[in-house]
C-alpha cells in the first residue's frame, strides 16, 4: 500500500497497487488491526511488514499476520494478498504454515514411508 494521507500519525487513505483504487484505511478494519498487532509484537514497522524484504525478521511476522487474517476475518486469499502486496499463493502458504485451520486433506508423504 502506498499511503498518501495521515492524520495524527494514522494513515487515513491508501492506494491499492493492483487496482489503483483509493482505499479508506478504516475500512480495512480487522486486517489493519492485525497488521498493527503483529508489528508491535515483533518490533517492526508496518512498512517493513508490507515490504518486499525476504529476511526472516520480516517474513515470519508477515506470514503470521496473513494467517491470522484468514482465521479471524471473512477475507479470501486474493483480498489479503492485495492488502499485503503479495500473490494469493503466498497467503495460502502462510496459512498452511501458521494458520489455526490447517489443510486436513493434505497427506504428509514423509509419514508414509517408501513406496
Amino acid at each position: 500500500m502506498n499511503f498518501i494521507a495521515t492524520k495524527g500519525g494514522v494513515e487515513t487513505h491508501a492506494i491499492c497497487p493492483h487496482c489503483r483504487k483509493n482505499i479508506d484505511a478504516a475500512a480495512m478494519g480487522p486486517i489493519y488491526r492485525i497488521q498493527m498487532e503483529v508489528c508491535q509484537e515483533y518490533g517492526i514497522s508496518r512498512q517493513e511488514l508490507l515490504s518486499t524484504r525476504q529476511a526472516p525478521k520480516y517474513v515470519k511476522p508477515r506470514h503470521i499476520a496473513m494467517a491470522r487474517c484468514i482465521d479471524e476475518t471473512a477475507a479470501n486469499y486474493n483480498d489479503i494478498g492485495r492488502l499485503f502486496n503479495r500473490h494469493r499463493a503466498s497467503v495460502r502458504l502462510a496459512h498452511r504454515k501458521y494458520g489455526k485451520r490447517p489443510y486436513e486433506h493434505v497427506i504428509d508423504t514423509r509419514q508414509m514411508g517408501q513406496w
